[in-house]
């Protein structure tokens, strides 16, 4: 078979397998099997149209007649949102939350102050209150996506369609960013089966989020010959990043690198103006937020292990005797909960990371942002699959080498819609130990690779595409 033709094929297998995963529901009783043979079907299918896409560019063939053409990746970019975008949105619950968090401000009411199943907004319950997973935790969202929820019409698809249509603009851009002889690496975002899966087909706010990070981190490299007007513009972009997913905050990495006040003035304004429709409700906005970062657990890599050492600690504690028991703990009326403990240890572990990255990228935004990104994934106790959605953004701009981890996690981690595959079937959440297995196990692998090879130094030169002088 000619390199042609199973490129071909390879296009045709990532359309019918992610279409497939998407519509699951709709083909078929879904079952834990079922889904990942779809899932291994698109995961190879991407794989082996990156492998083609890379040969395809060092061998230097006519731009024209690459089948991986700006032209051709566009096009396979609409379709393959096309062929998801009017799916149900099954593998997630989070944009009926949308929805419902849309209609209570557009009934008067604050999401922040009244949880959906409060009684003060009993009036408003309808079949899309129903669909509302956990009605006693008020908003999580920060309000520039409040905002957003309000203005948007209560319909799921015209919802993911919005979701599509931005992220059709942001594959053409990146397109463009990249050139002519790099725009086929714009594939290891535009034709990822998680970056579909999460955006088009499920509507997660947080592709808006990346989107205005990684295009403000670009505007943040040539800011120090930019206008005021644009140095403005380029800090509330990352102030709008943030105001969307606290994730986006990253993108005020870029500060750092071009420390402009105008700038500033841009990112405060920025996150000070969604914040005002919401400032009456004080430190309420936060009581959702923090009900999350208390309770929620998922896949998690660094902390499970947090959690045992917890535990141990705890009971090293507990065995010493009396004269040197818990008083200092027992006075002030506190005791250690291993999971809790567990994530104040993953918290400075995170931290520990972040100041690690900053000394040595300080002044290089993307590989900062990222590995920041990528440090947050490792050590937060709730992995869900659309937060490492985020590392696609980055992918067509960093060095393969370095970019390779990452890779991989974007694909393994489709084996935790194994989760909501199984709840269809059973009506039960569980998450069985071969899924954090499966997830991250060949992305360590790759990491610790790539970390020994070398593979992240040439990020300290120079960033690639976005970042550079």
């Amino acid at each position: 078979m000619s390199e042609q033709r199973r490129i071909a094929a390879a296009c045709a297998l990532l359309l019918g397998t992610t279409a497939a995963i998407a519509w699951l529901p709709r083909l078929a009783v879904p079952n834990v099997a079922s889904y990942l043979a779809l899932a291994a079907g698109a995961a190879a299918a991407f794989l082996a149209l990156v492998g083609f896409a890379d040969r395809n560019a060092r061998r230097g063939a006519p731009l024209r007649n690459s089948p991986f053409s700006p032209r051709r990746l566009l096009w396979g970019a609409l379709l393959l949102r096309i062929a998801v975008v009017a799916a149900p949105p099954w593998l997630s619950d989070d944009l009926w939350r949308y929805l419902w968090e849309g209609q209570v401000q557009r009934a008067g009411f604050s999401p922040y102050v009244h949880a959906p199943d409060d009684p003060a907004l009993s009036e408003l319950r309808d079949d899309l209150h129903s669909r509302v997973a956990f009605g006693s935790i008020p908003a999580v969202y920060p309000p520039a996506a409040q905002l957003l929820f309000r203005a948007t019409p209560p319909s799921p698809y015209l919802w993911k369609a919005l979701i599509a249509a931005i992220d059709l603009a942001f594959v053409a851009w990146m397109v463009h960013r990249l050139g002519r002889g790099s725009a086929h690496r714009a594939l290891l975002y535009a034709w990822n089966p998680l970056v579909l899966l999460e955006g088009a087909a499920s509507g997660h706010v947080d592709a808006l989020a990346w989107m205005a990070t990684v295009v403000a981190l670009d505007r943040f490299a040539s800011q120090r010959t930019a206008s005021a007007a644009r140095a403005v513009a380029t800090g509330a972009l990352a102030g709008i990043a943030g105001m969307l997913k606290p994730q986006g905050f990253v993108a005020l990495l870029g500060l750092l690198r071009a420390p402009r006040l105008a700038t500033l003035l841009g990112a405060v304004v920025a996150i000070a103006l969604p914040w005002l429709p919401f400032a009456s409700d004080g430190l309420r906005l936060f009581d959702g937020l923090a009900r999350y970062a208390h309770d929620w657990e998922m896949n998690g890599l660094c902390y499970p292990p947090c959690v045992r050492l917890a535990e141990h600690v705890k009971a090293w504690l507990e065995a010493l005797p009396d004269t040197f028991s818990l008083w200092r703990v027992r006075e002030i009326g506190y005791e250690i909960v291993p999971n809790q403990l567990g994530r104040k240890l993953s918290t400075l572990l995170f931290l520990g990371v972040v100041a690690l990255l900053l000394r040595r990228w300080r002044g290089r935004v993307l590989p900062l942002a990222f590995f920041v990104i990528a440090a947050f994934l490792a050590t937060t106790p709730a992995v869900h699959p659309w937060y490492v959605a985020w590392l696609a953004a980055f992918l067509p701009f960093l060095p393969n080498g370095a970019g390779r981890f990452a890779l991989a996690l974007t694909v393994t981690t489709l084996a935790a819609h194994a989760i909501p595959v199984a709840r269809l079937a059973d009506g039960a959440w569980s998450e069985p130990p071969w899924i954090a297995l499966t997830t991250w196990l060949a992305p360590c692998a790759l990491f610790a690779w790539s970390s020994w090879r070398g593979e992240f130094a040439p990020l300290e030169a120079a960033d690639r595409t976005i970042g550079r002088s």
